[in-house]
C-alpha cells in the first residue's frame, strides 16, 4: 500500500495570490512572510549541517535526526528550500492584492 506523501504547492499558492483568490490583510501577511523567512533560514542551516565538513564529526542529536530525516525522505529539505521562496512571493502578492481597491465594471 503506497503511503500518501505531503507535497509542496508553492506554484499553486502563488497562482491563487496572483489571481486575487488568496488575499490577506497586510499585518497578517507580514507575519506569515516573516515566519516563512525564519523557516527558510532554519532549512538553510539544517542543510549546512548535513553538507558541511563537520557534519559527521559532532553527531549531536540534531545531526542524527537530520540524517535520519534525509534517509527517510531524501531531498525533502532541498525541496522545501526550493518552495519557500514561492510561498513568500505568494503571501507578498496576497498583501498587494488586498491593498488594491476593486471597483465593479
Amino acid at each position: 500500500m503506497e503511503q500518501a506523501r505531503e507535497k509542496f504547492d508553492g506554484d499553486v499558492l502563488l497562482a491563487l495570490a496572483v489571481e486575487g483568490r488568496l488575499v490577506l490583510d497586510a499585518e497578517l501577511a507580514d507575519c506569515v512572510v516573516a515566519e516563512l523567512r525564519r523557516t527558510e533560514a532554519i532549512v538553510h542551516g539544517r542543510l549546512a549541517a548535513l553538507d558541511g565538513p563537520g557534519a559527521v564529526a559532532g553527531l549531536d542529536q540534531e545531526t542524527v535526526d537530520l540524517r535520519f530525516a534525509e534517509v527517510a525522505e531524501p531531498g525533502r529539505l532541498r525541496a522545501a528550500l526550493a518552495e519557500l521562496p514561492r510561498y513568500i512571493a505568494a503571501f507578498e502578492q496576497a498583501t498587494r492584492v488586498s491593498t488594491q481597491v476593486f471597483t465593479p465594471r
